[in-house]
């Protein structure tokens, strides 16, 4: 049946075609240790094998279904077509409730003062607006196609819900964010690694989502999500208590800030504190407590 879809799976790198019922289609089989090719799988489809939908119902995946690799998956797994669409608006159901939002079409918007500010003129710049998308952004989107493979497994009677594999996700921040919501929407145990200098609200926020554990970008694996958290959340508010007490003293520059902000770390370790340092930067920035021109940070007149 997959093998006539007008939708298949196939490697950017070797070519490679990957039936659609394989277990876990998220790697090519060709791939070897070792070799320069970038095996990547994508979606490809016969143009004259699909239409676009006469009617749309507002949830894309649902709408799409028979453009994407699921609408075909589900049938060469032989789930019915009324099954899949139920699963589909269950889980968007369960997104909307974790996230506030569920999955629709983002707007297109016409960017007049970016095109003029481009050096060449344009006929006319439109930009696609995720930031209104699950999670805020549009990784929510790819990886809640990664959900919907894992649920058609069940689904189709090949794999146990009682025994679901962890998840993991390296991110410090919107790729985090959108995992653990479909995760916690999916109910799905989900590992989080986050680098040091993740910002304390994509922390806090994982932390609300019920992340099941949360791993530094170095050490153990921390078992307990919540102390963690607390020890990352307070050493932030210290780190950036310092941040705005270099500042008070009429420090402006990353170069004078480092120094005074890391004082009681070897000054080997400077060179990487700068990105640290960026990220407290970009949040007190972004709060108003501070303002940047030209290189230099100050406190933002009150």
């Amino acid at each position: 049946m997959s093998a006539a879809a007008p939708v298949w799976l196939e490697c950017s790198g070797c070519g490679h075609r990957v039936p659609l019922e394989t277990r876990h289609p998220f790697t090519c089989p060709q791939a070897t240790a070792g070799d320069d090719v970038d095996h990547v799988l994508v979606r490809r489809l016969d143009p004259g094998g699909v239409a676009w939908p006469q009617a749309l119902s507002g949830s894309p995946y649902v709408d799409l279904r028979w453009l994407l690799s699921h609408g075909w998956r589900a049938r060469a797994l032989g789930v019915e077509d009324a099954r899949l669409v139920a699963l589909m608006e269950e889980l968007d159901a369960a997104v909307a409730e974790v996230d506030g939002r569920g999955f629709r079409a983002t707007p297109t918007l016409e960017a007049r003062a970016l095109a003029c500010a481009l050096p060449r003129p344009v006929g006319g710049l439109w930009v696609k607006d995720e930031t209104g998308n699950v999670a805020g952004s549009h990784k929510a989107r790819h990886l809640m196609g990664v959900m919907l493979h894992l649920r058609l497994e069940e689904l189709a009677g090949r794999a146990d819900p009682a025994r679901r594999p962890r998840l993991a996700i390296a991110s410090c921040g919107n790729a985090a964010l959108a995992a653990a919501v479909v995760a916690a929407a999916a109910r799905w145990p989900l590992d989080v690694f986050v680098p040091p200098d993740a910002s304390p609200a994509v922390v806090e926020r994982l932390r609300a989502l019920g992340a099941a554990a949360l791993v530094p970008a170095h050490g153990p694996v921390q078992s307990d999500p919540v102390a963690i958290v607390e020890r990352t959340l307070e050493h932030r508010l210290m780190r950036e208590a310092k941040v705005l007490a270099a500042i008070d003293a009429g420090l402006e520059t990353t170069k004078e800030l480092v120094p005074r902000v890391y004082d009681d770390a070897p000054p080997r370790i400077w060179p990487l504190a700068q990105r640290a340092l960026e990220a407290h930067l970009r949040k007190l920035e972004a709060e108003g407590v501070v303002e940047r021109e030209g290189g230099r940070v100050r406190r933002r007149p009150a």
